[in-house]
C-alpha cells in the first residue's frame, strides 16, 4: 500500500519550486555597447574570452581576477558590471513583486485544503458503505 502525501505539503512543495524557478536568472541583456567594445577594443585573439567573462560573470556571478586577465577584458567587465547587476536588482524586484500579488490573489489556505479534502472525498472510499 503506498503512503498518500499530506496535501498541504505537497501544495507548500509545489509553491516553493515553482518560487526557486522564478528567482533565478536564466537571461541577461546584452547591449550593443557590449558589442562594439569587444570589436572595436579586445583584440581578435580575446574575443571569445570577452564573451566567456561577461557570460560567467551574468550567470554564475565569477568575477575576473585583475591579475589575471587582460586590460581589454578588465575594462569590458568594468563597463558591463554595474548593467548586469541593475538587471539582477530589477529582475529580483519584479519576483518578489509577483509573489507578493499572487500571495494576495490565492485563497485562503483553509479553503483551499477543504477544497483537496472534499475532492479527495469524492475519489476515495467510504468505510461506511
Amino acid at each position: 500500500m503506498k503512503k498518500q502525501k499530506d496535501p498541504a505539503n505537497a501544495i507548500a512543495d509545489k509553491k516553493q519550486k515553482e518560487t526557486a524557478k522564478r528567482s533565478k536568472s536564466n537571461a541577461m541583456m546584452f547591449y550593443y555597447s557590449y558589442y562594439m567594445y569587444i570589436e572595436k577594443i579586445v583584440p581578435k585573439k580575446q574575443r571569445r574570452q570577452a564573451y566567456e567573462m561577461l557570460m560567467k560573470y551574468a550567470f554564475e556571478g565569477v568575477v575576473p581576477e585583475i591579475s589575471k586577465t587582460p586590460k581589454s577584458i578588465y575594462g569590458l567587465y568594468l563597463l558591463a558590471k554595474e548593467l548586469i547587476d541593475a538587471n539582477r536588482r530589477n529582475h529580483s524586484r519584479s519576483v518578489a513583486r509577483s509573489e507578493t500579488k499572487q500571495r494576495k490573489n490565492d485563497p485562503k489556505k483553509d479553503d483551499l485544503l477543504s477544497e483537496i479534502e472534499a475532492d479527495l472525498a469524492l475519489v476515495e472510499p467510504q468505510e461506511n458503505a
